[in-house]
């Protein structure tokens, strides 16, 4: 079982396009993301967001709503947006 590669696969079908924006939130490469959805295991400072983005991701899924890269960035409390 590779956890984080369907945690990440979850991710890229909830956020659809923003998950472009994704490498830049966690500070790593793009290349880096797409290994961890090809199975390797991201160090421990990621895996916790990747678990509350993947959660975060099945809502959007099930609500068949698909985030805008502005409705991410957009502050929601104390200066922090969705993904910061």
């Amino acid at each position: 079982s590779k956890p984080y590669a369907r945690l990440v696969e979850e991710i890229q079908a909830g956020f659809g396009r923003t998950f472009a924006r994704l490498p830049g939130i966690f500070g790593v490469s793009r290349q880096t993301l797409y290994n961890w959805r090809n199975g390797e295991t991201p160090k421990p400072v990621h895996q916790e967001k990747l678990v509350q983005l993947a959660a975060a991701a099945r809502e959007f899924t099930a609500a068949k709503f698909e985030p805008s890269a502005l409705m991410l960035e957009r502050t929601v409390t104390q200066g922090k947006s969705f993904l910061t």
